[in-house]
């Protein structure tokens, strides 16, 4: 319970947001409660839209309870943000959840705040599930943070996937949450209650800790990974023109993933190894 209300709190002071500990359940990471609640919403033949590039678990849990992956392709050159007007051509009589990753693992595009409410309406407006996974939610260079759960009406329709991995640098203490109306809280607690019942009371109390401590150190996080992020950038894919590791396993052969959360000395090791291997090409 303790943890369920710092969840609660942290949201609210972040986002605005009113939930209540009947509305929240921890889970085994984010993954987690990403899966469960695909297995209580999703049923064989129900169709669940995703944006592409797509983080991998998406379309596995969504086929592991039986359901039809929905892709909506986006843009690179529009920063791989997706639109409303992108998505309503691909709503259905079958249509039951739509996934939301803003910002996105692996291509990194933000949704800005105005066409995000666009979406949520337009979701709203047609009786489908929203799943905003929030993953990654602080990770935002050039504007502020934001809940689409924040809006009126939202917690009807609405629902958050969130982890402590990354906006504490938590990923082993497999720390997620979820929050959502009451009785789908209810349903996802039958389920997990089979599977494990709860994160170990070590990881939550860490939990507890990180969501009502001193958030400083976020801010700084986020800088360090600004300039490692500008370096990588800079270094490798205007001017390599060459694929490392295609990105297959997100929906997409025309993309790379790298990962910066990593230290600037491994970056530079990498880059330069990449950089003197395609010297060695020419």
């Amino acid at each position: 319970m303790e943890l369920k209300e710092a969840i609660c709190e942290r949201h609210t002071k972040d986002y605005g947001t009113a939930y209540k500990p009947s509305e929240c359940i921890v889970t085994v990471g984010g993954k987690h409660v990403i899966f469960n609640l695909m297995q209580i919403l999703v049923n064989p033949g129900d169709e669940v839209i995703i944006p592409v590039p797509y983080w991998v678990t998406y379309k596995d849990v969504v086929n592991y309870a039986g359901g039809k992956c929905v892709f909506v392709e986006s843009d690179e050159a529009a920063g791989f943000t997706i639109t409303a007007a992108m998505i309503a051509p691909h709503i259905t009589s079958r249509t039951k959840v739509l996934i939301i990753n803003s910002p996105s693992n692996p291509s990194g595009g933000v949704i800005e705040k105005d066409e995000f409410e666009k979406i949520f309406k337009l979701a709203q407006s047609r009786g489908i599930w929203l799943m905003t996974d929030e993953c990654y939610c602080r990770f935002l260079y050039g504007s502020e943070p934001f809940s689409i759960a924040a809006q009126p009406g939202a917690r009807d329709t609405v629902i958050v996937a969130g982890s402590l991995s990354k906006t504490y640098a938590m990923t082993g203490w497999r720390v997620g949450f979820g929050l959502a109306p009451a009785h789908l809280i209810s349903a996802i607690g039958k389920l997990q209650s089979h599977m494990t019942s709860n994160p170990t009371s070590i990881a939550q109390k860490a939990a507890v800790e990180a969501l009502r401590g001193p958030q400083e150190s976020v801010g700084l996080m986020l800088g360090e990974y600004r300039t490692r992020r500008d370096y990588v950038v800079k270094r490798l894919l205007d001017d390599a023109k060459v694929a490392v590791v295609p990105g297959e396993a997100f929906g997409t052969d025309r993309h790379i993933r790298i990962s910066y959360a990593t230290s600037m000395e491994q970056l530079q090791k990498g880059l330069d190894r990449i950089e003197a291997f395609l010297k060695e090409l020419n």
